[in-house]
C-alpha cells in the first residue's frame, strides 16, 4: 500500500490504559464494583513515557494522541490537583524534547460529574451541553 507523503503516522492511548483509572473516576468506581477488569497502573506510561517518546521518536513516530485523565487534574468540583497538573506538565515536556507533537484528547469521566443512573455527563456540570441533552 502507499501512503501520500505527507500522511501523519503516530501512536496514542487512553489515560486508562496508559496510567491506569483516576481514583475519582467512573471507571475506577466500576473496578471497585468489578464491573470492568483492574486498571491498576495501565500499562506504565505514567512512568515510563520518556522512554516511550525515545522509541517513538527513533522509530519516525513523531505524534502522538495523548488523553489528559480531567478525572486527575479535578478529582472534586474545584478543587485541582497540582501533582496531576505538574505531571502532565512533565510528559508534555518530555515529549517536546523528543520532537514529538502532542495532540491532547481530554478524557471527562469524574464521578462528581456524572449521571448516576444513566453514567452519562449532568449537563449541569458541562454548559457546552446545554441543549443537547
Amino acid at each position: 500500500m502507499n501512503w501520500p507523503r505527507d500522511f501523519i503516522w503516530g501512536t496514542g492511548a487512553s489515560s486508562t490504559q496508559s496510567e491506569g483509572a483516576a481514583p475519582s473516576s467512573d471507571w475506577h468506581e466500576w473496578e471497585l464494583q468489578g464491573r470492568a477488569p483492574t486498571s491498576d497502573r495501565g500499562n506504565g506510561f505514567g512512568e515510563l513515557f520518556d522512554t516511550d517518546f525515545a522509541i517513538l521518536a527513533s522509530l519516525g513516530l513523531i505524534h502522538h494522541r495523548l488523553s489528559l485523565e480531567w478525572a486527575r487534574l479535578e478529582p472534586r468540583q474545584g478543587h485541582y490537583d497540582r501533582q496531576a497538573i505538574d505531571k502532565y506538565r512533565e510528559i508534555l515536556s518530555s515529549a517536546r524534547s523528543h520532537g514529538i507533537h502532542i495532540w491532547v484528547c481530554e478524557s471527562r469521566r469524574e464521578s462528581w460529574t456524572l449521571n448516576p443512573l444513566s453514567g452519562c455527563v449532568n449537563v449541569k456540570f458541562n454548559p457546552l451541553l446545554a441543549g443537547v441533552a
